[in-house]
């Protein structure tokens, strides 16, 4: 299973993603664009999911699915990420923006400059 939990504008990560890439995920949860009839931009809609939201939505799903907080992975970059290791599962940060990604309560691995998505996967499977 695979979330985003973004305090971005789904709208955007779709695009982004792509259709393909988009379909890949279980669930995107972020803000939300709200248009009128005629297609022009009216509000945003806010997630209940950043910042302390991320926390409870993590568990949310802990609590729904046979998944043990110990196999989830979130990986965040900032300060509205910081609250998810409340929920018990294992935090990645990388390329870090506005957190302390020393903090090891928050944050149990980081990765300072990430180039490459596969960087992400190999210290958990532990290949160097």
């Amino acid at each position: 299973m695979l979330y985003i939990l973004s305090g971005s504008i789904k709208q955007y990560i779709e695009i982004v993603l792509g259709k393909e890439i988009a379909q890949c995920f279980t669930e995107i949860k972020a803000n939300r664009f709200l248009f009128d009839a005629q297609g022009n931009l009216e509000g945003i809609i806010g997630t209940p999911y950043d910042f302390e939201g991320k926390a409870k939505f993590v568990t949310k799903i802990i609590s729904e699915t046979s998944i043990l907080p110990q196999d989830i992975l979130y990986v965040g970059n900032s300060f509205n990420d910081e609250f998810v290791y409340e929920s018990g599962v294992e935090t990645l940060c990388i390329n870090p923006a506005n957190t302390d990604y020393y903090n090891n309560k928050i944050w149990h691995n980081y990765i300072r400059n990430l180039t490459n998505l596969s960087e992400i996967i190999m210290p958990f499977i532990g290949v160097k």
